[in-house]
């Protein structure tokens, strides 16, 4: 009888780039060849490596996400009753977006979505977490964004801070390439904070609960260090946003 197996438990799912080793044990099974047939998405190369005590490991290597059948042969017959079916996962392929993970549009008070998307790179277990400027940590809870959708997943945080916060995002244990995020929450953004240009109309955006247009005025100092008062139409563009 031939013994085929995985050298180390599997668990939600196998990193694309990571090997997926097998033990095969054929020391009992008389003369014969050993095969590993693998159906899935992609190329799957595979190495065999003989051990000492008449056992190989095999290791199996596939070059894109998704989930692979594997069925090892012997003499062309079935090992395994069934075959062994592994989702592997991709993490360079998970985005992430939202207000609270660019910090555009979140203001303090105002809870900031974070959306994970991994449509591209095979659904995992993600967690995560957000720490404020001040150290304070608290832990994200994904759940689907969509029905009978397991591949899309959001979460949401209400910043009480401005300033730049991190955003750690684990997916299936591992951080994120560009993990942790550093969304900066602000009350005041736009091109004429970043950018303003002199002779042309520039717009900033304010943001604050139910903020009242009615109340915002602006000043600014000149090169000279002094307050220089300016004219600007205010527009309410809904009840958190104004743009100056």
């Amino acid at each position: 009888a031939v013994k085929c197996s995985p050298v180390e438990e599997i668990g939600d799912c196998v990193h694309v780039g990571d090997e997926l080793p097998l033990l095969v044990d054929t020391s009992e099974a008389g003369e014969g060849k050993f095969d590993v047939n693998v159906e899935g998405p992609g190329e799957c190369a595979i190495e065999a490596t003989p051990n000492d005590d008449g056992t190989y490991t095999f290791e199996l290597k596939p070059e894109k996400p998704g989930v692979y059948k594997i069925n090892p042969t012997f003499n062309g017959l079935p090992v395994l009753e069934e075959p062994l079916t592994v989702p592997f996962v991709d993490k360079e392929k998970v985005e992430v977006s939202g207000p609270g993970c660019t910090g555009k549009t979140a203001i303090p008070g105002r809870p900031a979505e974070v959306i994970v998307d991994m449509s591209e790179s095979g659904p995992a277990p993600v967690e995560g977490t957000i720490t404020s400027p001040s150290g304070k940590e608290k832990p994200l809870r994904f759940e689907p964004k969509y029905d009978n959708d397991d591949e899309v997943l959001t979460s949401c945080y209400t910043p009480t801070e401005t300033g730049e916060h991190q955003l750690q995002i684990k997916f299936d244990g591992e951080p994120l390439p560009d993990s942790p995020f550093k969304p900066v929450i602000d009350v005041v953004g736009g091109p004429g904070v970043e950018e303003a240009a002199v002779g042309k109309d520039n717009v900033i955006d304010v943001y604050a609960p139910g903020i009242n247009p009615e109340q915002i005025t602006m000043e600014m100092i000149g090169p000279d260090e002094q307050m220089i008062p300016i004219p600007c139409t205010v527009e309410k563009v809904d009840d958190d946003h104004c743009q100056i």
